[in-house]
C-alpha cells in the first residue's frame, strides 16, 4: 500500500517534463511589400541586442525563439525598401505573431553604387567621432546613454535644447523647436522616417547624433528639400 502513492508520484513527474519542454517564447512573422502585398524574401531581420541576424524565407516568413519576456526593437532591411523598425512586447510563454510591411524605395543601379560607397564610409563609430569633433549638433556616446539610464529614445531627446515632444491622442512625436518642424530619422545610415518612434527601446543603441537645423546637419543626412534637422541613431547590429 505504501508503494502506490510513490508510483503515482513518479508517473505525475514523468508527465510534467514534456509539457515544460513544449513551452516556447519568441516572435514569428511575415514580411510584405506595402504596395503590392507580396511577400519579401531574403530581408535582414534583426532583434536589437539579440544576435544572430535572421533572413526571411521565400514566403516572407521569419521566426526567432528563445527570447526572454520583455520589450524588444526589431529592425528589417532589404535593398529597394525603406528600413523598418518596430517595438514589440513578448509575454511569458508566448510566441508573438506579426505581419509587417516595408515601403518600396526604388533606386537605379548607378545610385545604389554611389550611395553604397558613401554609407560604408559613414558606418560605425569612426564617422560618428569625426562629426562630433566638428562641433555641430548634439551627440550621445554609449557611455552617456548608460549614465542617463534611458529606456527609450524619447528619454534622450527630451533633454536636448531645441528639441520638443508633441503629444496628441496619446501619440507623441518629436519636433525641432526652431522651425517647428519634423526631423528626418536615420538608423545605421539608412533613412528611417516611417519606422522610428520616441518609444524605440535603447537596447542595442550605441550612439545618437541630433542636428536641430539644416545648417547643423551634415550633407549625408539631408534628404530632398528638407527644411528641418536630422536625428541619426547607431546600433550595435549596424557595425
Amino acid at each position: 500500500m505504501a508503494r502506490i502513492p510513490l508510483g503515482i508520484t513518479v508517473l505525475w513527474c514523468g508527465v510534467l517534463a514534456p509539457i515544460r519542454a513544449q513551452e516556447t517564447t519568441g516572435v514569428s512573422g511575415v514580411l510584405l511589400d506595402r504596395v503590392t502585398r507580396q511577400p519579401i524574401a531574403s530581408a535582414a531581420v534583426i532583434v536589437l541586442g539579440k544576435p544572430p541576424l535572421l533572413r526571411s524565407d521565400t514566403a516572407g516568413h521569419f521566426a526567432r525563439t528563445g527570447l526572454p519576456p520583455g520589450t524588444y526593437a526589431i529592425q528589417i532591411r532589404k535593398l529597394g525598401y525603406t528600413p523598418g523598425s518596430w517595438i514589440i512586447e513578448i509575454l511569458p510563454n508566448e510566441t508573438l505573431m506579426l505581419s509587417l510591411e516595408l515601403e518600396p524605395e526604388p533606386v537605379t543601379l548607378p545610385e545604389v553604387a554611389v550611395v553604397g560607397e558613401r554609407r560604408l564610409e559613414l558606418r560605425g563609430l569612426p564617422g560618428f567621432e569625426a562629426r562630433r569633433l566638428n562641433g555641430r549638433g548634439v551627440y550621445f556616446t554609449e557611455a552617456q546613454i548608460r549614465e542617463r539610464e534611458a529606456r527609450q529614445l524619447g528619454d534622450i531627446l527630451r533633454s536636448v535644447n531645441g528639441v520638443r515632444e508633441v503629444c496628441r491622442r496619446n501619440i507623441c512625436r518629436v519636433r525641432m523647436a526652431r522651425g517647428d518642424c519634423t526631423p528626418n530619422f536615420f538608423v545605421d545610415g539608412f533613412p528611417a522616417n516611417n519606422s522610428t518612434t520616441l518609444e524605440m527601446p535603447i537596447v542595442g543603441i550605441i550612439a545618437v547624433e541630433i542636428y536641430r537645423t539644416t545648417s547643423e546637419t551634415p550633407p549625408e543626412f539631408l534628404r530632398g528639400a528638407s527644411t528641418c534637422g536630422s536625428i541619426v541613431i547607431w546600433t550595435r547590429s549596424g557595425l
